[in-house]
């Protein structure tokens, strides 16, 4: 009786907890939108503006300057963030932010190259991506637009844009504590208007076809080998699944690893010398490390089977338990059997939900198997011959 309310009075408390951490995140969440809410009202009334609203795009004139801005107050799958922009009559493209660890990392093996001013702390501080370097380098050599960046960001925001024909200064994330005291809009948007007015010209040949076409390949054989990878890996599974899927996955390692560096190797090569090179090469060595094993495995699985012209060998394996695993969408059958191999004491074979019920304590399992192209034996099919007693192992749901 003791230890059934000792149970009851924990499982009180950590309901108790749970629900008191849950209050506790919601309280946050709530008290950080609307200080979020606080802060932009005192930017908008420094400006004299009305209620900035969240997801709604809001236009003014400030000191002659058509501007928007918008507030997003963040979902899940995207940050709070906070923007300010302008139109410009140009094409260019170019992002500034601040420099990242990684950054210097890839400038210091010379796979990124960055747009420098010739500004030392500035160059040091800040990072320009563009795919028109000449345009952007134009564009930060003036000392007031350098400097206009530095006003941006001393006053919170952390990212500034050309795109699309618009000049955007962001906040993202976008915290209660993101905007600096005194920061005002009047002053943000005379910093866009320096950055904005008077832009270089664009020379037409900075139009990269050539680094979108390398893109366009480096890409597209990461992406087949991955789906290559889960096909083959499938059909491998399907119609010839191993024994030991290990050893199965240690042999296609043995040639997917070296090919995945060499991909990496090529990769690099054609992809370095650029200021977003390395988001490229970090993307693809993901997909290099997913596609490594899935392709490794599958290719070795199919050609294991495909390729094997051996005879079937039959095996009497009697029953020794079985188990059941629950999935979200299914249910999967097991039956472990005594092993016919050298070395192993059972094998583990998913079967029918018909054949899982009929299996018996003393039931036989006829196991038809082929030795493989590559050398790992692999089953063919199977069927149950007899169910000497009515008892059944004890299932293990999983």
């Amino acid at each position: 009786m003791e230890s059934q309310q000792l149970i009851t009075l924990a499982v009180s408390a950590a309901a108790t907890l749970a629900l008191l951490g849950v209050g506790l995140v919601i309280w946050y969440a709530v008290g950080q939108q609307r200080r979020q809410r606080e802060a932009l009202g005192r930017l908008a009334a420094g400006a004299g503006l009305g209620e900035i609203r969240p997801n709604e795009t809001c236009d003014a004139e400030i000191g002659g300057q058509i501007c928007h801005y918008r507030y997003h107050p963040g979902a899940r799958n995207s940050p709070a963030s906070f923007e300010v922009w302008i139109p410009v009559s140009s094409t260019g493209r170019f992002k500034l932010r601040t420099e990242h660890a990684i950054d210097r990392v890839f400038k210091g093996f010379g796979i990124t190259v960055e747009v420098q001013t010739r500004d030392r702390r500035f160059d040091q501080r800040f990072f320009i991506q563009s795919p028109q370097p000449q345009f952007a380098r134009a564009v930060f050599a003036e000392p007031a637009r350098r400097e206009a960046v530095a006003i941006l960001f001393q006053r919170g925001f952390r990212e500034v844009t050309l795109d699309n024909g618009a000049l955007t200064a962001v906040i993202r994330p976008f915290g209660s504590d993101s905007l600096a005291r005194g920061a005002d809009l009047h002053e943000v948007v005379r910093a866009l208007v320096t950055i904005g007015g008077s832009l270089p010209s664009i020379d037409p040949g900075e139009v990269r076809r050539p680094l979108l076409a390398r893109l366009a390949l480096v890409y597209t054989l990461a992406i087949g080998a991955v789906a290559a990878g889960f096909s083959l890996m499938f059909i491998g599974l399907a119609n010839y699944p191993p024994f030991d899927g290990m050893a199965v996955l240690r042999h296609g390692l043995y040639y997917a690893v070296p090919a995945a560096f060499a991909f990496l190797v090529l990769a690099i090569g054609l992809l370095k010398g650029h200021s977003t090179s390395h988001y490229h090469v970090m993307a693809n060595a993901g997909l290099a490390l997913v596609a490594a094993p899935v392709l490794g495995f599958g290719a070795s699985a199919s050609v294991n089977g495909y390729y094997d012209t051996a005879a079937p060998a039959t095996h009497e394996a009697p029953v020794l338990a079985r188990r059941f695993q629950r999935n979200k969408n299914d249910t999967r059958y097991y039956l472990r059997v005594r092993s016919w191999r050298a070395g192993y004491a059972s094998e583990e074979i998913e079967v029918s939900a018909d054949v899982y019920r009929r299996a018996g304590a003393n039931s036989l399992l006829v196991v038809r198997t082929r030795p493989g192209h590559l050398g790992f034996d692999w089953l063919v099919d199977y069927r149950m011959v007899e169910n000497l007693l009515d008892t059944a192992p004890a299932a293990i749901a999983r």
